[in-house]
């Protein structure tokens, strides 16, 4: 655009360009363009693993030789003049070969896509233009030599068909093309299919999820692909208020991700047409695919682009939407099966506590009275010894037996309490103050911080207070317990704002700083008789299930291991 930048083209002896005073402006721009594309590469990189690694880190150091060709380009024309191109070329060859090998070796990019894709377009065209052709020798050769009104008017028609049939024309050869270039690895259709069959025979929600996310990430090669599920999923006969996203490795629900709300605009367009929705850009969604079990939107897919940047086909959606509309029927399958295991663990473990109640209750009314009688005879003791003075020894062990009899009164008063959880007296009772009274009687260890975060508008709930106050001290106290070295007990007491009207629900947690529950142990801590402690009786949080559960609500645990233990309370408004 300037002479400033190159002043001119030297013919003699190879095309030289003659760099300008700002010639080093655009060498600057050029060369800082690259490296920073490579910087954004290199910091990607640092996050992926095994084949990605291996593509991105060929594809950055092809760059590099790039660059370096680049600035030797640059210096010869500011610099240089006549600087032999030898050492340009040499860096050029290695930039190629190192894409080269990117791409054959460890698959940066699928040369056959590019062949499928080509032959395509080529095919399309070809058709197009044969058709063409031949109609203009046709009007030529038999109705008339001359460029009239009729043959522009055929033109204008021809023109406006092949704009509207050249996409589905090419859409018909590509399918046909990646059938013939892409079969084995590529060839998804066939994967599509079996897809659909590996989804209905699984029976859980991760394996269900496995499948559909290795199928959208290895077969389809879709980016960003994402799963939603009503937020009550497990919960049969449950209102859903919005869809959340499930992550791929866990097979959980994110809260840190926004999910789609049910009466927003995207969930009522599925619902009203039951079609796919294209190019949401909200959610940097190409297509948005639902999945119907009956009238029931039971799940959405939110699919990116396809990572070989082309459209999805008219085969890509059908075979989707069947994939789709298995997933949900298998899915909700596993709704059912989750509900049946739920109530015959409930019946098994009430028919196991009730059998444990009643062992306990003998066992406890019999080892009561020896228990009296020994506490009796200590303190006889201590004031006959008392009286003439005793041996500072024989002191010492009368103290560890009343320390030992009075861990065994308790031990003793935990199973009485398990023999005799009862149902409920429910009254309306001011959970705020409930807490605080249960803090009060617990004495707070020096090197414990307790902060209260109790909502001011909390509504009274419908509890036994003796019930619930023996809850709450009990899991103050496992947390202080928890954070022998010191720590942090945060309780908080809410409206549980997902849930409006009469379905409301109180949450009340307990979060400490503590050392957590290991993963393996976690599934067995409500569990009688199961205790992680030298000297607990492993009832005390059963007997907290046991009452919550006669309260119609739940008790919830969450723990990291190292990081502390959140228990949940949820009880119904």
């Amino acid at each position: 655009p300037s002479s400033l930048i190159i002043k001119e083209i030297s013919a003699y002896p190879t095309r030289q360009e003659i760099g300008g005073p700002y010639y080093w402006l655009f060498a600057l721009y050029f060369l800082g363009g690259l490296l920073f594309c490579i910087l954004r590469l290199m910091g990607g990189c640092a996050n992926l693993s095994g084949p990605k690694k291996n593509q991105i880190g060929f594809l950055i150091f092809a760059m590099l030789m790039g660059v370096i060709s680049s600035f030797i380009a640059f210096a010869s024309i500011i610099y240089l003049p006549n600087l032999s191109y030898l050492a340009f070329y040499a860096f050029e060859v290695a930039y190629l070969t190192f894409t080269a090998y990117a791409i054959v070796k460890h698959r940066l990019m699928d040369i056959k896509v590019v062949i499928s894709r080509t032959a395509a377009w080529v095919l399309a065209t070809a058709l197009l233009m044969g058709i063409y052709f031949g109609g203009v020798w046709l009007y030529l050769s038999y109705v008339s030599r001359e460029i009239g009104a009729w043959f522009l008017t055929g033109n204008a028609i021809y023109g406006i068909m092949v704009g509207e049939m050249f996409h589905r024309i090419r859409l018909f050869f590509q399918t046909s093309s990646d059938k013939l270039f892409l079969r084995g690895k590529y060839d998804y259709y066939k994967e599509l299919s079996e897809a659909s069959s590996r989804v209905v025979a699984r029976l859980s929600v991760p394996e269900i999820l496995k499948v559909l996310y290795d199928t959208f990430y290895n077969v389809v090669e879709i980016g960003n692909p994402r799963i939603y599920l009503p937020e009550n999923f497990g919960e049969v006969g449950g209102k859903t208020e919005r869809y959340v996203y499930y992550d791929r490795e866990t097979s959980r629900p994110r809260k840190d991700v926004e999910g789609i709300e049910e009466g927003g605009e995207l969930v009522k367009e599925l619902k009203e047409k039951r079609k796919v929705r294209f190019g949401v850009k909200e959610m940097e969604a190409a297509v948005v695919v639902p999945c119907f079990t009956e009238e029931k939107l039971t799940a959405i897919m939110v699919l990116g682009p396809k990572l070989t940047e082309e459209g999805y086909t008219d085969e890509d959606l059908r075979l989707l939407g069947i994939l789709g509309s298995q997933a949900a029927v298998a899915l909700d399958h596993t709704r059912y099966i989750e509900e049946y295991r739920e109530t015959q663990e409930k019946l098994y473990r009430s028919e196991k506590l009730a059998s444990i109640g009643k062992l306990a209750g003998a066992i406890g009314h019999d080892l009561r009275n020896p228990l009296g009688v020994i506490k009796n005879s200590v303190f006889f003791l201590n004031l006959k010894l008392g009286e003439g003075g005793a041996d500072e020894k024989v002191k010492k062990h009368i103290g560890i037996i009343e320390k030992e009899v009075e861990t065994s009164t308790r031990i003793i008063e935990d199973i009485l309490s398990f023999a005799r959880v009862k149902m409920p007296e429910l009254k309306a009772e001011d959970i705020g103050s409930l807490l605080k009274d249960s803090l009060y009687r617990i004495p707070v260890p020096e090197d414990i911080k307790v902060i209260k975060e109790i909502a001011e508008d909390l509504p009274p709930a419908m509890i036994d207070r003796g019930q619930i106050d023996q809850v709450f001290s009990n899991l103050i106290l496992n947390a202080y317990q928890a954070m022998a070295d010191g720590g942090t007990l945060k309780i908080k007491a809410k409206v549980n704002p997902t849930i409006v009207g009469k379905d409301r629900e109180l949450e009340i947690s307990f979060e400490d700083t503590g050392m957590g529950i290991p993963p393996e142990v976690l599934p067995k801590i409500f569990e009688p008789l199961f205790t992680t402690k030298v000297k607990g009786t492993g009832l005390g949080l059963s007997i907290c299930h046991s009452i919550i559960e006669g309260h119609k609500g739940r008790l919830e645990v969450e723990s990291t291991v190292g990081k502390g233990t959140t228990f949940r309370v949820r009880l119904p408004g």
